[in-house]
């Protein structure tokens, strides 16, 4: 589910076969990020930095949301690396 809401999200920021729509493309974003799905985070993120109609509630960017969403892409990836460094019996391979 949340591959589709970051795709839907991709088309809405770029116009692609829908009408633009930032604010529709910020709540795709924000509902594939909330599962986990790291690109939505990251793309959210940069929505937030740049601002605008229908993004942030007065079209400013809000850099406190945005640094928040780089956060969480950051965190989830230090994490599927450190899973990845793990060996068999769950040491971590240096």
């Amino acid at each position: 589910m949340a591959e589709a809401q970051y795709a839907l999200g991709l088309h809405y920021r770029d116009g692609l076969g829908v009408v633009r729509s930032l604010s529709e493309a910020t709540q795709s974003f924000q509902l594939a990020s909330a599962q986990g799905h790291v690109k939505a985070s990251f793309e959210l993120g940069c929505l937030l930095e740049e601002g605008g109609p229908g993004v942030t509630m007065d079209g400013l960017p809000n850099l406190r949301a945005a640094r928040s969403a780089f956060e969480k892409a950051a965190n989830a990836v230090r994490i599927r690396q450190l899973l990845n460094a793990l060996d068999r019996k769950g040491k971590v391979v240096c």
